[in-house]
């Protein structure tokens, strides 16, 4: 299974460099792809997905949306996460 995770986030946004950084190290370890979506710079993504608030992540498997996680959250939330639906 293919398994993607869209994070929507912005440049004032100051913990989605964080998030960004963990999501990363994750989609290394993990084997999903990892597409970084500017808000400022995709209206209709935004529009389309309802987000309100940046970091929202969204996981997607067979590019179907499967799990969605909103705010600045750590490495050991984001991890686990991850690992309730992609298995290495």
């Amino acid at each position: 299974m293919g398994y993607t995770v869209l994070m929507f986030t912005a440049n004032w946004c100051a913990p989605c460099g964080m998030v960004k950084k963990y999501l990363g190290e994750l989609a290394t370890e993990y084997g999903f792809t990892l597409r970084i979506v500017d808000v400022e710079q995709a209206p209709d993504l935004v529009s389309l997905y309802s987000v309100s608030s940046v970091p929202t992540l969204i996981l997607f498997r067979n590019d179907q949306p499967v799990s969605r996680l909103n705010g600045g959250v750590s490495y050991d939330r984001l991890r686990r996460w991850i690992a309730d639906y992609v298995r290495t």
